[in-house]
């Protein structure tokens, strides 16, 4: 196992997350509407794909992009699209606990 610490470190997560080939688990607060488009295209290039995030006032439009998906009224997903597995834990009070602080990605078992 390699330790990553640093501004290196998003790069080396983005670039394994973006070449992964069967599973991305992803545990973060936050995630931007630019990186939750793209493991959602994951999930539509066959990856499966488990998500754990906070639903709070930052992640509005990354939370709104994951129930579309869900109901599929996002890109239409193609026939045996992989699992898609999604937990948005309420935040409890904004000014002193998310409620979720952990950063975690397993990427192909990784």
């Amino acid at each position: 196992m390699k330790i990553h610490v640093g501004r290196r470190a998003g790069a080396h997560i983005e670039n394994r997350l973006l070449g992964a080939r069967r599973r991305v688990c992803v545990c973060s607060p936050w995630i931007s509407q630019e990186y939750m488009e793209r493991i959602l295209n994951l999930c539509r290039c066959g990856v499966s794909v488990r998500v754990i995030m906070a639903d709070c006032e930052n992640n509005g439009a990354a939370v709104e992009m994951i129930r579309k998906f869900v109901k599929g009224e996002a890109v239409p997903q193609s026939k045996g699209t992989p699992q898609f597995e999604a937990l948005i834990v309420k935040c409890r009070d904004l000014r002193s606990d998310y409620g979720l602080h952990a950063k975690v990605y397993v990427i192909d078992g990784d």
